[in-house]
């Protein structure tokens, strides 16, 4: 059965887009957050979000690498451990040879320390990255659509990844990965199917669990996300051939098939091309590739979306967005090109409403990068 999420407002008039101010007071201490946004040209692009109003203030750049994955607008190609204040960095290949992963330190002031390079033998096109962290220790693991497998790292302080064991096979084009319930869930693009691994709690090693779980009617399903008891995937569809609506599909964690289809799901959105989408709490955004929709916001009741939201029309059509971790009050979207923006919205209570944030835009051009995730970190 497919549901009708949100058909709920339409802002018809198109939001002016204009840059924040560069003048603007710093945050008093603590109320520091930090987006950064990987591009295919292996840059990072550092925006200063403060807590208090949701105002962005750029800070600068950062080349990780030559290149980024061969992967657009947004693969999850930056993860982050909270406990060792390091940021993960999936390099990609630059279409040929081994992939590369790199490790830099946050610092307080939102600026990045490169700490390590790891080449990764065996690999190519590096695009999706997670950071898990336990009690014993943290670790990361990395897709590879070259080769369909994911590999398991371990990550210390100092930043340096050693490999856990051999990379376990996937499905076809691996990119989006995510963990919940001692279980590591790999959504594979081409294959339109999502692996799964029981993670050793110990070594952080992965063991698959036979089958896979189908993504029924998905065309290229390439970002997965857990929440609580429930894992949700999204639907990319290229703007330029996507002729039906957008979809997200919903999925218990549950019982000896560990992933069960809610019985709404997919779950229909208001644009036709989505690659983005973000959750914190019960709190849901979709990014997609259409200006007349392409911010639209969701409110969830038990893990499923409630219809209430908002739909939002602007000028131009952003292409990832991430939700902030400290509260989940702040909906942060950036879209690349020689006249790219950052910009933040406040994401409202109960009802799901977005709202404009005086300040709220910056300028964030790529030129020619195209986006391949986003993060927002707290130090």
């Amino acid at each position: 059965m497919r549901c009708n999420w949100l058909r709920v407002a339409v802002c018809a008039a198109a939001v002016a887009v204009g840059c924040g101010s560069l003048s603007r007071p710093a945050a008093a201490a603590g109320n520091d957050e930090f987006a950064y946004v990987h591009d295919t040209q292996g840059i990072i692009y550092i925006t200063h979000l403060d807590e208090r109003d949701g105002g962005l203030l750029p800070i600068g750049t950062f080349t990780v690498a030559a290149q980024g994955p061969n992967c657009s607008p947004d693969c999850q190609s930056l993860a982050y451990s909270k406990r060792f204040h390091i940021l993960v960095i999936a390099n990609g290949n630059g279409g040929a040879g081994n992939g590369s992963i790199s490790t830099a330190r946050v610092e307080m002031t939102g600026r990045l320390t490169l700490l390590s390079t790891t080449p990764v033998p065996g690999s190519g096109d590096l695009t999706g990255v997670l950071v898990r962290q336990t009690k014993v220790g943290v670790w990361v693991y990395a897709t590879d659509p070259t080769n369909d497998q994911v590999f398991t790292f371990r990550l210390t302080d100092n930043g340096v990844l050693t490999q856990v064991g051999a990379p376990m096979p996937t499905g076809v084009a691996p990119v989006g990965v995510t963990d919940a319930a001692g279980f590591l869930f790999v959504v594979n693009a081409n294959s339109s199917d999502i692996s799964i691994y029981r993670i050793q709690e110990v070594t952080g090693a992965l063991t698959p669990v036979p089958g896979s779980v189908p993504v029924i009617g998905a065309g290229a399903p390439r970002l997965i996300k857990a929440e609580g008891d429930f894992v949700y995937v999204a639907d990319c569809n290229p703007a330029d051939t996507a002729t039906a609506p957008g979809t997200i599909f919903i999925y218990r964690i549950r019982g000896p098939q560990i992933l069960k289809e809610d019985v709404n799901s997919p779950f229909t959105t208001a644009d036709k091309s989505i690659c983005s989408f973000a959750i914190c709490s019960q709190r849901l955004a979709v990014i997609g590739l259409h200006p007349a929709t392409t911010i639209q916001s969701g409110i969830l009741k038990r893990g499923i979306p409630t219809g209430k939201g908002q739909t939002v029309k602007l000028r131009a059509a952003y292409e990832t967005g991430y939700l902030d971790p400290s509260d989940c009050r702040y909906l942060v979207v950036a879209r690349a090109g020689g006249q790219g923006i950052i910009r933040s919205l406040r994401f409202g209570g109960g009802q799901g409403n977005l709202k404009d944030i005086p300040n709220g835009v910056a300028p964030m051009p790529t030129g020619i990068g195209l986006l391949t995730g986003m993060l927002i970190v707290d130090p």
